[in-house]
């Protein structure tokens, strides 16, 4: 079950850094996203730049360097693949750890190893915290993030799944298990020509 959880999560995350691989898809995102983004009353950076697991701060996007440093072997990287977006980009996409612990994905340029892409999954184990500004995983309900994010790009208020749009590449899409945040993915790249 936590494979066809992750696998599902990934999609999104993929789908959402390649704008679905459609052409047609993509003009869909950015007409959509030029006229609903500016209607939001807060940034995408008030949840980037303010991103805690187990109380230590960091913002994306930020370097893979930067992150091992800054969680000492806390949180492990592996199993570093290849991924494809817009059947011409590529990127790295690694799992993480805590205590052994499948917890989610990052996502990182290959030219400066810059970690632009986040999926976090809900945690089983209970023994790491993560909070995205006033979100916190496992915590926050469905009403908590509509108050403070307002109306998502896509999802309503009954749906298991908000999105927020700011443009084909920046984006954080919430999921919810019995009104509560168990997932998350992000994406923030700086500079979409990083990838090669």
């Amino acid at each position: 079950m936590k494979r066809i959880l992750i696998a599902t999560l990934a999609a999104v995350v993929v789908c959402g850094f390649s704008g679905c691989n459609a052409d047609e898809r993509q003009t869909e995102i950015v007409s959509e996203t030029t006229e609903i983004s500016n209607s939001f009353n807060w940034q995408l950076n008030e949840l980037t730049d303010n991103i805690c697991i187990n109380d230590i701060g960091f913002s994306l996007p930020c370097t893979l360097n930067e992150f091992n440093e800054l969680f000492n072997g806390m949180l492990t990287v592996s199993n570093e693949e290849t991924v494809t977006i817009d059947n011409s980009k590529e990127c790295y996409a690694a799992d993480i750890a805590y205590d052994n612990n499948l917890i989610g994905q990052i996502y990182y340029t290959k030219t400066d190893n810059e970690i632009f892409g986040l999926l976090i999954y809900e945690n089983e184990t209970g023994k790491f915290s993560l909070a995205l500004g006033d979100i916190i995983l496992n915590q926050s309900t469905k009403d908590e993030v509509f108050e403070k994010l307002g109306k998502p790009t896509r999802g309503e208020k009954t749906s298991d799944v908000y999105v927020y749009i700011f443009d084909n590449r920046k984006d954080i899409t919430f999921f919810f298990n019995n009104n509560i945040v168990t997932s998350f993915t992000l994406s923030n790249i700086s500079d979409y020509d990083k990838l090669k």
